[in-house]
């Protein structure tokens, strides 16, 4: 990458951090490493947790994603948009909590919907649930994903936040960006193979 590329993704990324998130130490492109580490452990930890729970509920071992691989991008995208958009308000538990319960729910009934417009297919139904709309989300989830946030900000972030500051291992930018590459192509080879338009 050119010298004035990355001198713009430096800019974009102490952007973010200064406007959405303004507690965070890092900068620039370590901003954005830090992000996407934080969307593609989600990814996997919520893939994990989908399995898990399939296999408790039903005795099925399955793989839960969209995609190929180990991860379901809904997680990622979850947790690093409750970053973002609920950086500035992370010293108060209770925005965190409601935040969390209005913006996954958004993301968990959009995501639900499309993928029924586009596939016509559901990956996961809370009909008969309390309070679901439509089936995509319920009153069960929100409070769910509530939960999450709050151990996502006070448990989960300051600790990948400490392991980031730790580790100044140039191998570290390339690890993440790497499994961000894999995720990727993941996702085109889905699209042309598994879940074809």
């Amino acid at each position: 990458m050119g010298s004035r590329n990355m001198r713009f993704v430096h800019r974009l990324g102490d952007m973010l951090r200064r406007y959405l998130d303004a507690d965070i130490e890092f900068s620039g492109m370590r901003y954005l490493t830090y992000l996407a580490f934080v969307f593609i452990a989600a990814c996997m930890l919520g893939w994990i947790y989908e399995v898990i729970d399939v296999l408790i509920t039903f005795n099925t071992l399955t793989n839960r994603g969209f995609l190929y691989g180990p991860w379901l991008p809904i997680y990622g995208t979850g947790a690093v948009s409750l970053l973002v958009l609920l950086g500035r308000w992370r010293r108060n538990p209770f925005i965190v909590f409601f935040g969390a319960m209005l913006v996954a729910g958004v993301l968990e009934y959009a995501t639900g919907a499309a993928l029924m417009a586009i596939w016509h297919e559901r990956w996961w139904d809370y009909t008969g649930l309390p309070l679901n709309i439509q089936g995509y989300v319920c009153l069960y989830s929100v409070l769910a994903f509530g939960t999450m946030a709050l151990l996502l900000f006070y448990l989960i972030d300051p600790l990948v936040r400490r392991l980031f500051d730790r580790v100044k291992s140039r191998m570290l930018p390339i690890v993440v960006w790497g499994f961000a590459a894999t995720m990727f192509v993941d996702f085109v080879l889905t699209m042309i193979f598994r879940h074809p338009i």
